[in-house]
């Protein structure tokens, strides 16, 4: 495993406590409320297209907004975005 981290998935209207699990090509996000279900947020990291840090409502900087080739966008909360960011930007390097 190459990261594990607490966050908080934000969606505008919910936030979902969980954790971030980053395991070579594969970011997991595992929700709290369902930890002994197999419901969980995968993506390949082959498939992120752009990692930007965001503010949301002038109340945290601690957001990382993760965009997909098919448009999709998904916003973590979490203590130490800067560290996700550069996980995932040298893992994509390692691969290509």
């Amino acid at each position: 495993m190459k990261l594990k981290m607490k966050a908080v998935l934000w969606d505008n209207y919910k936030q979902i406590n969980g954790s971030i699990v980053i395991d070579n090509s594969v970011l997991s996000f595992l929700f709290f409320d369902f930890i002994k279900t197999n419901l969980s947020l995968v993506l390949q990291l082959h498939e992120v297209k752009k990692i930007k840090f965001l503010k949301l409502y002038n109340i945290t900087s601690n957001a990382l907004e993760i965009e997909t080739f098919d448009g999709r966008q998904n916003v973590f909360v979490l203590e130490e975005p800067k560290l996700l960011k550069r996980t995932i930007e040298n893992l994509l390097n390692e691969s290509t």
